[in-house]
């Protein structure tokens, strides 16, 4: 039998202060100030930059080129690529990316992409594309594990059925995934292999 994991419900500061420097920190280029978390917002009056450090210092992704958002409901994104820690290029890019989240011990990352595309990149590996449409994934600590909120066949938000919109915990060796909440929650987060918070 499977183990299950455990479901905390965490307010947005013990998230962060779980998830270290693995989310993503817009960057502003005029002013060098940082803000978090991770969706990459901006005022109109200032050029975006996004760069996401590995927790262990293996490498960073950042933007080769950024897309203010004309909407307000809409975050802006970013073509990234991953830089390793010796300055060497991984060869990828990924366009239009509106979130990231690195695994606590730097092996892997993950991103989101404006259609709610994910990619799971590991160091020295091209990005997969996950199936399906998520938003918000996170990683376990040993980057073997993703959990995300898991939007509809189509990538809607809202689509006005339960069974479309919840929690799905994702194997990533297997590709098995396991709905494991399927209330209106938002966010998820490993706070260790053995428990996940929201």
């Amino acid at each position: 039998m499977r183990k299950q994991p455990i479901i905390i419900v965490a307010p947005l500061a013990a998230m962060l202060a779980v998830a270290g420097s693995g989310f993503a920190v817009l960057r502003s280029k005029d002013t060098g100030q940082t803000t978090a978390p991770a969706n990459v917002v901006s005022s109109p009056a200032k050029a975006l930059s996004l760069v996401i450090p590995s927790p262990t210092g293996s490498g960073v992704i950042t933007n080769t080129s950024c897309i203010r958002s004309q909407n307000p409901h809409e975050p802006s994104s970013c073509n990234v690529r991953l830089v390793r820690k010796d300055g060497t290029d991984a060869g990828w890019e990924i366009e239009n990316v509106v979130f990231g989240a690195w695994s606590r011990d730097g092996s892997s990352v993950a991103l989101e992409d404006a259609e709610h595309r994910v990619y799971v990149a590991r160091m020295d590996e091209p990005p997969a594309t996950l199936p399906g449409f998520y938003m918000t994934p996170s990683l376990s600590p040993d980057g073997t594990k993703l959990v995300a909120y898991e939007l509809g066949p189509e990538g809607e938000i809202m689509a006005g059925d339960i069974e479309s919109q919840s929690i799905i915990l994702i194997d990533l060796e297997t590709g098995n995934g396991d709905i494991i909440l399927t209330d209106d929650v938002f966010m998820p987060f490993f706070i260790d292999e053995d428990r996940i918070g929201y």
